[in-house]
């Protein structure tokens, strides 16, 4: 028979996992948004045709709102944010062959792609990823067989600040975001562990701590 406790904790756990989709949608239109300007840059120097151009549409920009979607539609939207997140490591994967291997915005797209599978907190979704991306990047290079330009000019550099300044900001933020709430979490709990919540009086625990504290003291030696 499941314990009270555990039932509520089964319960937020299964609305932790329902709201992620809800959560990942804005940082994946954002980072998106971002790839697709370092993407650009380096199409822009290649003369890319509009082959290229259009997967950069579908892939970069359409993507992000598609993969929501799906996510409402379907009947189990954390599996279908995993399956959501696998195919974002395939479009980071794709893109690598198709840019030439441009280091830069190449290794940023891979970088970027792990780091936002770490942040998502699902227990082993970043190694996959990477897995996917990389099997991604092999079979696009063996199909495609297209130029080799991994030098990175200073027009895509700064085509990558974006990606590079905004990704990193925004991370920076959620990380002391979530810093801040386990801080005030901590200090909540350290405070129940000491006093009673109806009287707010020291508990017997924290007076035998103060108890023993006080005959340590050297007046009582």
């Amino acid at each position: 028979m499941r314990l009270p406790f555990q039932t509520v904790k089964t319960s937020k756990r299964l609305s932790h996992l329902s709201r992620l989709p809800k959560a990942i949608y804005p940082m994946r239109i954002l980072g998106m948004l971002m790839a697709a300007i370092a993407i650009a840059s380096v199409l822009i120097e290649m003369k890319a045709g509009l082959a290229r151009w259009f997967w950069l549409l579908l892939s970069c920009i359409i993507w992000p709102h598609l993969a929501y979607f799906l996510t409402r539609i379907r009947p189990n939207p954390f599996k279908t944010e995993k399956f959501n997140l696998m195919m974002d490591s395939v479009i980071a994967g794709f893109w690598v062959p198709l840019m030439g291997f441009n280091l830069l915005p190449s290794v940023l797209l891979i970088l970027l792609n792990v780091t936002d599978k770490v942040n998502t907190a699902i227990k082993g979704i970043w190694w996959k990823a990477l897995v996917v991306s990389l099997v991604t990047i092999i079979m696009v290079a063996w199909l495609y067989k297209g130029p080799y330009q991994p030098q990175t000019s200073h027009f895509v550099i700064l085509g990558c600040l974006p990606l590079i300044i905004i990704h990193f900001t925004v991370v920076s933020f959620n990380a002391h975001r979530l810093i801040h709430r386990v801080q005030t979490q901590n200090r909540l709990l350290n405070k129940l562990s000491q006093q009673d919540d109806l009287t707010l009086l020291f508990n017997r625990r924290t007076w035998q701590q103060k108890t023993q504290s006080l005959f340590r003291h050297p007046q009582f030696s």
